[in-house]
């Protein structure tokens, strides 16, 4: 029966996939090639770890036995969901909030924006957060050099985490003023900016911001600098995911210096001659096999007077008043679900990831999955109206271009990912430089 419902959802996604493909003809980084790729890369570890009859191991949950009679529903569900969530995307309308986005930018960029004082002051501000604050933990090479478990250290101070995410965004900036002068120094700039800081985050093992930025960038060139194809970035997103498996798969807790972690990683690339598994981590035992368990789980074990009957969307407002001024506030569905089936006792930082899905049949069964599915369809219909329904504006690129690529990480999570989590991490920041951008305007320009 798994085998079966796997075959429908398989055949569906690729059927969703050729219709954009042939008929819409859309781009690669659209929303639904992304989604329909990334549905793939969720669903199916688990799924072939049963039809495969493979022990558990890695990250596979410890209840992966139980799952097994409620999963073939689990699959059907979702299949059904993503049916929902692609007939909602097409014919979603244009939000309003979208409409303001797309024409306020419009007006904002008419004028001369100095985009290049942006993206000095980010660099600055970026850089000098993550020395000042990186003081309390022995400096800026200590912090670096404690590899995988730097995470501790952003957990316990999170604005040392988000400088990182400064940075990244100063060199989209100066990608922006390189596309408004066309001097060449930026466009220089830009790259210096975020190779060093993909470096960075390469050395302290930060998967997930290496995957968003790089394909932030990558998007937002194509956008407004120049397209590339396809073909030509195919190679580089398998080369890039190979990387990040291996990455994945070498990471350690802390290095006694930069020599330590070459030779870590070198260790870990030469082993793949006798074994290559760790080229396919995340898709086996990684990550990838952690996110889509929530939706069998809850099936199975979740009783119906748990269900939150929308009260999770409450969240989205909530968690945006700041834990100093509310300690008491809840850690997400994550916390809750790792704390019910997990570890009650576990601290607040752990958690386990929880699909997009698993949000609506927490909310209300199978009919909330669905729900959810078309909630779906019309946000990222009108991430993609930003670039495709009128004249791509530097915002409107940056907001698609980075939700885009953080789609693989708002997969595994739920609205409050979308709507809190994320524009902490990146939109803010993009804000404050498109406010300094403004404030530095050429009155008059072009007069």
């Amino acid at each position: 029966m798994i085998l079966v419902a796997y075959s429908l959802l398989v055949a569906t996604v690729l059927a969703i996939f050729l219709i954009e493909r042939f008929i819409f003809k859309t781009k690669w980084h659209s929303p639904i090639n992304v989604f329909v790729v990334l549905i793939l890369l969720y669903v199916s570890p688990l799924t072939l770890r049963y039809i495969y009859d493979l022990p558990i191991e890695g990250n596979v949950t410890e209840y992966f036995y139980q799952l097994k009679n409620i999963y073939p529903l689990a699959l059907v569900a979702t299949t059904i969901s993503i049916v929902f969530f692609y007939l909602a995307y097409l014919v979603a309308p244009v939000l309003k909030i979208t409409k303001v986005v797309i024409n306020k930018s419009e007006r904002l960029e008419s004028k001369y924006l100095r985009f290049s004082l942006a993206g000095y002051f980010l660099l600055f501000l970026g850089v000098g957060i993550f020395l000042i604050l990186s003081i309390n933990y022995g400096g800026p090479l200590a912090v670096i050099l404690t590899g995988y478990a730097v995470t501790e250290i952003f957990s316990a101070n999170p604005l040392l985490g988000l400088s990182t995410s400064i940075v990244s965004t100063s060199s989209l900036f100066m990608l922006f003023a390189y596309r408004q002068t066309k001097q060449k120094k930026y466009l220089i700039n830009s790259l210096i900016i975020i190779i060093f800081t993909m470096l960075l985050l390469i050395v302290m093992a930060r998967r997930a911001e290496i995957a968003t930025w790089g394909m932030t960038y990558l998007i937002v060139y194509c956008l407004l600098i120049k397209h590339i194809s396809f073909k030509k970035i195919l190679p580089l997103v398998l080369l890039g995911f190979a990387f990040l498996n291996v990455l994945g798969f070498a990471r350690q807790a802390n290095y006694d210096s930069i020599s330590a972690f070459n030779q870590s990683f070198e260790e870990q690339y030469n082993n793949l001659n006798q074994d290559n598994s760790g080229l396919f981590y995340t898709i086996t035992t990684g990550q990838f096999v952690v996110p889509y368990e929530t939706v069998p789980m809850l099936m199975e074990k979740m009783h119906s007077s748990e269900m939150r009957y929308g009260a999770t969307l409450f969240d989205i407002g909530l968690q945006w008043i700041p834990r100093a001024f509310w300690s008491d506030k809840s850690y997400g569905n994550g916390v809750w679900y790792y704390q019910k089936y997990y570890d009650s006792s576990a601290l607040p930082n752990e958690g386990r990831q929880f699909f997009f899905l698993a949000e609506g049949y927490l909310n209300f069964g199978i009919l909330g999955m669905v729900l959810w599915a078309v909630l779906w369809g019309v946000f990222w219909k009108n991430i993609y109206f930003l670039v495709n329904y009128s004249k791509v504006t530097d915002m409107s690129a940056y907001i698609y271009a980075v939700y885009i690529a953080g789609m693989i990480m708002l997969m595994p999570g739920d609205f409050v990912s979308i709507f809190v989590a994320f524009p902490k991490s990146y939109l803010i920041w993009f804000f404050l430089g498109y406010i300094i951008s403004y404030l530095g305007r050429v009155k008059n320009y072009g007069k």
